[in-house]
């Protein structure tokens, strides 16, 4: 049975939810996708992949013709601030070997969802390097509307996308699939994902997650919100891979309408080897499910939790450990233990 096929019939995602709110900002950077795509060729901002070689026949390594095109389009972005350059993955399947640098303003934008593993499709080589990295761009980066889907399993540690020293980037209607880690938001600011669904790679690995934010580099770690995000693990290594994480000295994460499903845990604060961290806010028509702990807040500061279903969790629905200095706020929550697990506070 394929994965959607088990989330149809789980039924899980409808147990998410979607916010209309969300669907009309979507529907507006639907509509701007699709006029870039759409535009005439000859615009000086638009920058075609297949005008720099790119295949995506699923065969040829179009890695150095993606690379050339954001290269391209952020030169533009540089000379032309008001502006900024649109790259364009049209339909197809594009296999990359290396990491994809972005260090300009760029907006990427595929041709969405419309097949099942997406119109625009990028295959990863393996699973051991970044396959997007944004470093050190302040303003302007958008990626919208394609997959990342690995099937070669070799290799571990990469991300499917990783933000670093960044502010005000957006991530929409992306799909990152079979993957090591999924986002790595990393000394960033004012980054928003929304819709984006993260399915981990069904290979043994501990401490691997969907999407998290982290302090580990110089910038302003500070407002990362995801809205009708999912993290889920389907196969034999399931509940090894943790699904939002706020680590390590970042400021505010938001998780808005998200899910975990077979996570090991949902939604978890942790020093990770550094400080504790502050703001985590979980609202919204979330849930976990069937994971091994559905909230644990080892570290940190203030913790709200609102309008969230947990269910079958396998080691303890909720733990606020003796390590969180903030208050910490529950309402509107509704905890179904199929399993031995329950409420625990150690503070």
């Amino acid at each position: 049975m394929k994965d959607e096929e088990k989330l149809n019939r789980r039924g899980w995602l409808r147990s998410v939810g979607l916010a209309t709110g969300a669907a009309g900002l979507l529907s507006v950077s639907a509509k701007a996708a699709a006029a870039a795509q759409s535009a005439d060729e000859n615009d000086p901002g638009i920058f075609n992949v297949a005008a720099y070689g790119a295949k995506g026949d699923g065969i040829a390594d179009d890695t150095d013709a993606i690379q050339n095109a954001i290269n391209a389009a952020g030169n533009f972005s540089k000379a032309n601030v008001s502006k900024g350059g649109v790259v364009v993955l049209p339909t197809g399947v594009y296999q990359v070997s290396k990491t994809l640098l972005i260090t300009q303003a760029v907006k990427i934008f595929g041709h969405g969802q419309a097949t099942i593993d997406g119109a625009t499709h990028i295959v990863p080589s393996s699973l051991g390097f970044d396959v997007f990295k944004i470093v050190g761009v302040n303003w302007g980066v958008v990626l919208e509307g394609f997959h990342i889907k690995g099937y070669n399993y070799a290799g571990t540690g990469g991300h499917f996308l990783r933000i670093e020293g960044c502010q005000h980037v957006h991530v929409h209607g992306v799909h990152l699939i079979n993957c090591w880690n999924g986002a790595l938001v990393d000394s960033s600011g004012d980054v928003y994902f929304y819709d984006l669904n993260v399915s981990g790679a069904d290979v043994p690995g501990e401490g691997r997650f969907g999407i998290k934010c982290t302090a580990a580099s110089k910038g302003n770690p500070n407002a990362t919100q995801a809205l009708n995000c999912n993290v889920s693990q389907w196969g034999k290594n399931v509940r090894t891979m943790d699904g939002f994480v706020l680590a390590n000295g970042y400021n505010s994460l938001a998780a808005i309408n998200c899910g975990a499903l077979n996570c090991n845990r949902g939604f978890w604060s942790t020093k990770d080897g550094g400080v504790a961290p502050n703001f985590f806010v979980i609202s919204g028509v979330g849930c976990s499910d069937h994971s091994n702990r559905a909230i644990a807040l080892d570290d940190g500061g203030f913790t709200q939790v609102s309008g969230m279903c947990i269910t079958s969790s396998y080691v303890d629905n909720i733990t606020v450990g003796d390590n969180i200095t903030g208050p910490v706020a529950f309402s509107h929550c509704v905890v179904s233990a199929s399993s031995d697990a329950g409420y625990r506070i150690t503070s």
